[in-house]
């Protein structure tokens, strides 16, 4: 076989194995050529990208009120069917048949559940909210959604809609405000989506009011968006503050569908600071709201009256010498309407703290820069250590008995654990086993009956799904969680290239490192190297899941005679403060030399070929890979950069203000790390590419750096568009950018 594929490509052993320039064509010979091998199928880069070569899972997961029982789809198998098991005898059966139902209302697949008791639920449908009853086998019409919704919230029971229709305010069809449009923007996400903010209507727990944010936008300068999809080209311009420059104005307002009347909280402070995680309180009688100055330095968690919008004071203002970032709302204590969980990195790490009305605290400034002061009742930790909570996952029983999910085991793992914070020495118990990424998610806990479903992935776990059930007291969970559902392998008919997890320590620090070596690594020969990189803040590129949190690109590339390999550098995620925060007022060059001491390492082995590496990201690592070909020129021939930032001046205000200060206030962090300042040391090929939607990473910036270019007479770089695309390249066009990324470094490198 080896002999034919030779004869039939005209090709040496080394071009077939990759150790040369090659096309496409060449380099899937070498693909197969080690398939062949290894007695296997050969991947394609487009199989790379086709959901059957990725593990499967369940649809629909969620526990049928509060009963012990589960009902999901496991779209593994031929029906699609919704099934119900008992998370305590394991006994299973059909609750609806797909067919059946999916043909009653008129659905191509099963919407989205939300179950009121065990027997009833009521789902979306493009007519409106349906009700369905499992014991009748009955439907029953709910409330009327129009089409072209902008935003939608329903109520927990589903007998309420607030929705954003023509940029105004409608609750259960009724409409709330008039202003809505020409740059006033109701019920959607604001601060473009930082501070963990995902949404803009927010029902009180018991739906008798529902908070907004109302967003002007007139301030902020639009930017010219083109679609080249009409005739003649469209403007399509959208607001866009870039760094230094004007913001918008976010207001909270609180509506009440009784009396069509609206309300607005008096949060008194500059018209451009950022109001972020509310939270209602359990009586619907406050409302808590996260605000952050414009220099992101500070945050006050402030408490307004729900029914005038009157402040009721300040509580927490916590102060870091660099940035604060809230991302989490309030838990508050069940049969409490006062006392609550946070979160704060008070410690340098993410932690849970509980604040109690009643009392005093006086708090001390933390070793890593940070103030919190207390205005209102006394505070204290619930978790401490060098790592990380996540997610709170709920109570117990009791208000003390708490679950949550944190990196406590490792920075590339989650496990869920769960805690009695009343006990004089609180032990905390780890819920989850293995060396594996847990997702266990408020929304999959009934801890009512001490139950919990876990979705696990590690790297040789494709995917895994169960039911554990835990007792409180101890909080232990039984030995043998029940299995409702394991991904088979689904590369197990393909020949896939080697993985290996790594570490390394540079300047005090631990980075982890991710390789693919070919299937049939030899280490006497040498091999060309590319890096995949992203290296920006809230990214975690590597952890114990599934061929280490990357795709099947990476096997690809290897099974082509490359050795590809990832590292996490400082500024990424789950690692705590010191390491965060290591790149603030110049992102980019902290971040470089952790690249480049794993890059010299790597160069140093006797397998690798020096003169032969590659670098590859998009966005922010599009950022960093033109960083290493310019500010480091050399180190890398050959460059892949994806919807790169160029100079952060042209960036958006929350985000580059947040780790690099305003443009006036870092004058020389903004000039170091402006790639116009550097593009005339660009030295090998670098291809550049962006899609020209792009309203995150603005078209400008490449475009920029490719004038630049022209005019310091640099000629090795190449450009590519994908016209019509934003920030990502997605759908059917994914498989074609990784064929033009493969490529190119198949021909340069």
């Amino acid at each position: 076989m080896i002999t034919r594929i030779i004869s039939t490509t005209a090709l040496s052993l080394g071009c077939v194995l990759g150790l040369s320039a090659q096309s496409l064509s060449q380099a899937q010979a070498a693909v197969e050529q080690r398939a062949a091998l290894d007695g296997k199928k050969a991947l394609t880069l487009d199989a790379c990208f086709s959901p059957r070569l990725y593990p499967s899972g369940l649809g629909n997961v969620a526990w049928r009120g509060e009963s012990e029982n589960i009902a999901f789809v496991d779209y593994s198998q031929k029906t699609r069917d919704l099934k119900n098991k008992n998370a305590l005898s394991g006994t299973e059966s059909v609750l609806i048949t797909a067919d059946s139902f999916l043909s009653r209302y008129g659905l191509p697949y099963f919407p989205a559940l939300h179950w009121i008791n065990e027997n009833r639920f009521w789902f979306q449908s493009k007519s409106g909210i349906q009700f369905h009853d499992l014991d009748a086998q009955s439907g029953e019409k709910g409330i009327d959604i129009p089409s072209g919704t902008q935003a939608l919230e329903i109520s927990s029971d589903g007998r309420q809609a607030a929705y954003i229709l023509d940029d105004q305010l409608f609750i259960n069809s009724n409409p709330f405000t008039q202003d809505g449009g020409q740059g006033i923007v109701y019920g959607q996400s604001v601060h473009r989506n930082e501070f963990g903010i995902e949404k803009g209507l927010f029902w009180s727990p018991k739906s008798s009011l529902l908070a907004f944010y109302r967003m002007d936008e007139i301030r902020v300068t639009d930017y010219p968006l083109v679609d080249l999809n009409q005739r003649p080209a469209k403007h399509e311009p959208i607001p866009y503050p870039m760094a230094g420059d004007s913001s918008h104005t976010v207001k909270i307002g609180i509506a009440n569908p009784a009396t069509g009347s609206i309300v607005y909280v008096d949060c008194q402070g500059p018209y451009d600071q950022y109001l972020t995680n509310i939270t209602w309180s359990p009586d619907e009688k406050s409302l808590y709201v996260f605000v952050v100055n414009r220099g992101q330095d500070t945050c006050r968690l402030e408490q307004f009256n729900a029914q005038t919008g009157q402040s009721m004071g300040t509580l927490i203002t916590q102060i870091s010498t660099r940035y604060v970032e809230p991302e989490h709302g309030l838990e508050f204590l069940p049969g409490s309407n006062t006392d609550f969980l946070f979160f704060s990195e008070y410690s340098g790490y993410n932690h849970l703290w509980l604040y109690s009305s009643k009392g005093k605290s006086q708090l001390d400034i933390s070793p890593v820069g940070y103030l919190m002061q207390v205005n209102k009742g006394a505070v204290k930790p619930l978790t401490s250590g060098n790592w990380e909570v996540l997610d709170f996952l709920g109570f117990g029983a009791k208000p003390q008995q708490i679950a949550f999910t944190a990196s406590k085991e490792s920075p590339l793992c989650v496990d869920a654990y769960a805690m009695d914070w009343s006990s004089k020495s609180p032990n905390m118990v780890r819920l989850t086993q293995g060396n594996a990424v847990h997702s266990v998610s408020a929304s999959l806990c009934n801890f009512s009956k001490s139950l919990f479903i876990d979705v696990a992935s590690g790297i040789n776990n494709p995917r895994t799904c169960s039911a554990h059930s835990m007792y409180w007291k101890s909080a232990s969970i039984l030995p043998t969680p029940m299995l409702l559902f394991e991904s088979n392998n689904p590369t197990e008919e393909y020949s896939m290239a080697r993985m290996e997890m790594g570490q390394m320590e540079h300047e005090g620090n631990t980075l982890y490192t991710r390789t693919f070596y070919p299937s049939d690594f030899d280490p006497s020969k040498k091999y060309p190297l590319v890096c995949y990189l992203y290296g920006g803040p809230h990214a975690q590129m590597i952890q114990n899941r599934w061929m280490g949190g990357a795709n099947l690109w990476f096997h690809y590339m290897a099974q082509a005679g490359y050795i590809v390999y990832t590292v996490d550098n400082r500024g990424s995620s789950h690692r705590g403060l010191a390491f965060e925060q290591a790149t603030f007022r110049n992102l980019g060059t902290v971040e470089m030399q952790d690249q480049l001491a794993v890059l010299n390492l790597l160069k140093s082995q006797p397998y690798v070929d020096s003169t032969r590496c590659g670098v590859h990201g998009w966005s922010f690592g599009g950022f960093m890979t033109t960083s290493l070909m310019t500010r480091e020129a050399g180190a890398f021939k050959v460059g892949v950069a994806g919807g790169p930032v160029i100079d952060w001046n042209y960036y958006e205000i929350m985000y580059t203000e947040r780790y690099m200060d305003r443009p006036f206030e870092n004058p020389d962090g903004y000039a170091a790390n402006s790639l116009l300042n550097h593009a005339d040391k660009l030295a090998g090929r670098l291809l550049m590419i962006h899609g020209t939607l792009d309203n995150v990473v603005l078209w400008q910036h490449s475009q920029l750096f490719v004038e630049q270019c022209v005019k310091k007479g640099v000629t090795g770089l190449d450009y590519f568009i994908y016209p019509g695309h934003e920030h990502n390249v997605i759908g059917p066009d994914r498989a074609h950018l990784y064929k033009k990324v493969s490529q190119y470094f198949f021909e340069h490198l």
